[in-house]
């Protein structure tokens, strides 16, 4: 398995792309400046306002959709929030988002064994240490709210803060190394002596909290200090704010009921106490993961370190991870095919703008630049298994005068959004792969062909239209 990479390099590759825009615009400030030219300032000036705005808005949207899902009266609403955002986002590691804010939303909720089903599905050594440090904070938070080893819950949190550290610079470092300290603190209020100082701390950066999440847990936090401290009449008041931002979050609406280290793991064992679903005069030696049946031994089959299902799941997702490797390489080779198609757009464009008149050599040029840019960019999402983008590119292809680009339009039409399609969108790859890490897509040779006669069709129509009288 590969290293992965450290956090800065990380966020270097995440941020690169608006960092080198906001240096583009610099420059042109600066050099219109410097030749007197006002206008170019003012236009992109008033561009990266008009952007600063808008990414304010978007956030304050976002944070009080978050504020009334927590009004809900369970995690779903958060839930789907977070499938609704990372669905569309194109950021590295969404499965590790998504399952660390669907392991959180269940946490605040009170269901800590799905919250720890959650965390444990994922490979977190995989991922940048970032992702990590989030996860061993989720964690932590499952053993604050639910009470079970908070000492546990503290050398977490104090992994995380070493695990999420990032330059001073990168933008949200700040509030990661806040959100970090605030984690330990809890820690340290949950398992040392009443501390008035870190009371005091807590509900300063409950004040000051970016997101609800955040102030949620801060004022807990805070609440719990000064229970501790015998505060009653703080402590109630913080209580009751908790109960009125998170009515159905019963967790965060009394002190966590301290239990003696272990009591997770010893009801753990006590749940595991069972025969086997397959195998009924075998004594059981654990759940599985997805359907909570009993499973032996023998029918037991890990998907992670810390996560395993049972023989019947294993066999069902396998099924599914075989009907997902076909679609998944019938979508790779239909991206090849636009993608070469592209190439001979382009071309054909190209020698096509000098045989066209003076006059209407520029529109030819621009509408041919066009097409290829489109179709290949989305033979490069067909090829990325991203099933979202490329429904305009086929239908422009579907509306070529070329018999050969009709074709081929209505069958990446077909591919996307006819069962393969459908197969991808519903099927939960990672989990699937993790299942089955056996399977591998093989390339489509019969697509491949059918590529190659589309471009050798393409360029043979291309070239008896050129040398026709």
């Amino acid at each position: 398995m590969a290293k992965p990479p450290s956090n800065a390099a990380h966020l270097l590759r995440l941020w690169s792309i608006s960092a080198a825009m906001l240096a583009f615009a610099a420059f042109m400030v600066i050099a219109s400046v410097r030749r007197g030219d006002g206008g170019v300032a003012y236009v992109v000036a008033a561009v990266f306002a008009s952007m600063t705005a808008l990414v304010w808005f978007v956030r304050r949207r976002v944070l009080r959709g978050l504020a009334r899902d927590f009004l809900a009266p369970g995690p779903e609403a958060l839930i789907a929030r977070s499938q609704r955002a990372l669905s569309r986002a194109r950021v590295p590691h969404a499965r590790e988002l998504l399952a660390l804010g669907m392991a959180a939303a269940r946490a605040y909720y009170g269901q800590f064994g799905r919250a720890r089903d959650e965390l444990d599905e994922i490979v977190w050594d995989a991922v940048p240490p970032l992702y990590l440090g989030s996860a061993q904070q989720v964690r932590a938070l499952i053993h604050y709210l639910s009470g079970d080893d908070p000492e546990a819950g503290l050398r977490l949190a104090r992994q995380a803060v070493q695990a999420t550290q990032v330059p001073r610079f990168t933008p949200g470092a700040k509030t990661s190394a806040r959100v970090g300290a605030t984690y330990v603190d809890i820690g340290r209020v949950l398992t040392e002596a009443p501390n008035a100082e870190l009371a005091e701390l807590l509900a300063a950066r409950a004040a000051v909290a970016g997101t609800p999440q955040e102030r949620l847990l801060t004022a807990w936090g805070a609440a719990v200090a000064q229970q501790a401290l015998g505060n009653a009449e703080r402590a109630d008041a913080l209580f009751a704010q908790l109960r009125t931002l998170a009515p159905h979050c019963r967790p965060l609406h009394a002190p966590p009921p301290l239990a003696p280290a272990g009591s997770a793991q010893a009801q753990s064992a006590s749940d595991e106490h069972g025969m086997c679903a397959r195998h009924p005069q075998l004594p059981a030696s654990g759940r599985c993961l997805r359907c909570g049946s009993f499973a032996c031994d023998a029918c037991r089959r890990p998907i992670s370190p810390a996560a395993v299902i049972c023989a019947d799941c294993h066999e069902r997702y396998a099924s599914l991870r075989e009907e997902h490797v076909r679609a998944e390489s019938h979508l790779r080779a239909a991206g090849l095919l636009a993608q070469g198609l592209a190439v001979v757009i382009a071309v054909s464009g190209f020698a096509g703008a000098f045989a066209a008149p003076a006059a209407s050599r520029i529109a030819v040029l621009w509408f041919a630049a066009a097409w290829a840019l489109f179709a290949w960019w989305g033979g490069r999402s067909l090829r990325r298994l991203d099933l979202r983008s490329p429904l305009p590119v086929l239908l422009l292809l579907l509306m070529s005068i070329i018999p050969v680009g009709t074709l081929m339009g209505a069958y990446l039409l077909w591919l996307s959004y006819g069962p393969s399609g459908r197969a991808i969108r519903t099927l939960d790859y990672q989990r699937a792969l993790a299942v089955t890490p056996e399977l591998q897509p093989r390339a489509n040779r019969g697509l491949l062909a059918l590529a190659l006669g589309a471009l050798l069709a393409n360029i043979a129509l291309f070239a008896l239209l050129l040398i026709a009288p």
